[in-house]
């Protein structure tokens, strides 16, 4: 339901279906979620090691010459190399390009792996055409892959700390307010770190400033009237700091 009702967002905004990417990741690497993407018309990269095992098993048979080397290999991994295979499970309806990235770990005897399914092929991978022909085909999906993860990471901190990786409902609306509420309290909580704090507790992270400055020991006294929070008087220096901070952060808005 979320993707239908996203494409109707986006649908209702203009966009044409070929000219959107959507990039997930392996959560969406089944059935309803690709059927859905095929139905949509959109392009997509989405991750498959949910089918690692299925997968790795086609992939360990390639021989070794329908490997690319990549050209802009990671430091820390040896022999990056690359292909790509068809797949389809029993249940599927259709076939799916399959690109694998394969590599070695120091210290260890067998390489590792990892699978993407793409809808796109060479004519609209897009980007730099030169690019394309220096880097080859699969490395470029993965180029465009991991530049995903690499904006993820961005907001890895909050979404774990907050509990956001997965949306509370199955209504878009609500999940509309839902993380515009956390994206204000993600924002509060940036400019508090990093404005209002004391210079070595500047960056820290959400979990940690919840810990150190917002527990605070209360009782609730509930009568027929009235609802009553007696806060602890031990409120002590981090949190009379976090309220300084707070202070500088309006005073400097």
């Amino acid at each position: 339901p979320l993707l239908e009702q996203t494409a109707r967002i986006a649908e209702a905004s203009g966009l044409e279906k070929d000219r959107i990417l959507a990039m997930m990741d392996s959560a969406y690497g089944c059935k309803p979620a690709l059927e859905t993407l095929h139905k949509l018309g959109w392009h997509y990269i989405v991750g498959a090691n949910d089918l690692r095992e299925p997968l790795e098993k086609k992939a360990r048979v390639i021989a070794d010459e329908f490997w690319t080397p990549g050209v802009h290999p990671e430091s820390k991994f040896r022999n990056v190399k690359h292909c790509s295979f068809y797949y389809q499970a029993g249940t599927w309806a259709k076939k799916e390009l399959v690109v694998a990235l394969r590599y070695e770990k120091p210290g260890e005897l067998y390489p590792f792996y990892q699978f993407v399914f793409a809808s796109l092929d060479e004519k609209n991978v897009g980007g730099d055409k030169r690019r394309l022909r220096t880097t080859g085909f699969e490395e470029t999906i993965f180029m465009m892959y991991h530049h995903k993860q690499a904006r993820e990471n961005g907001f890895k901190n909050p979404l774990i700390d907050m509990n956001l990786h997965h949306p509370p409902s199955g209504r878009f609306g609500a999940n509309q307010v839902f993380y515009a509420v956390a994206a204000l309290a993600v924002n509060l909580y940036v400019a508090m770190s990093r404005m209002g704090m004391h210079k070595k507790e500047r960056g820290i992270r959400l979990s940690t400033m919840r810990v150190r400055y917002f527990n605070i020991a209360a009782t609730v006294t509930v009568s027929a009237r009235r609802t009553t929070v007696n806060l602890s008087t031990a409120i002590g220096e981090r949190r009379r700091q976090c309220w300084q901070a707070a202070f500088n952060l309006i005073k400097n808005w």
